[in-house]
């Protein structure tokens, strides 16, 4: 069996959010919109931390073409 979505299209997972911290280098400075540093290009992520993102109590899911859709609305073909 597949799970779609409302408009038919195919969920392909769920909806994740997972928290990382980009590294920054100095030199550091203070500017008018506050600090001003440039990233060391390398993010770190969290992956233990990992959690599905819920909304109104309800998994989100997405499909194949990035769309997002509570549980409530998906079927079961």
């Amino acid at each position: 069996m597949t799970l779609k979505s409302p408009k038919g299209t195919v969920i392909v997972g769920t909806l994740e959010l997972v928290h990382g911290w980009a590294g920054i280098h100095g030199p550091v400075k203070r500017g008018e919109r506050g600090f001003e540093f440039d990233h060391d290009g390398d993010t770190r992520l969290d992956w233990d931390g990992q959690k599905t993102v819920l909304r109104d109590g309800e998994r989100i899911f997405v499909d194949a073409d990035g769309n997002e859709f509570k549980e409530s609305e998906l079927r079961l073909e």
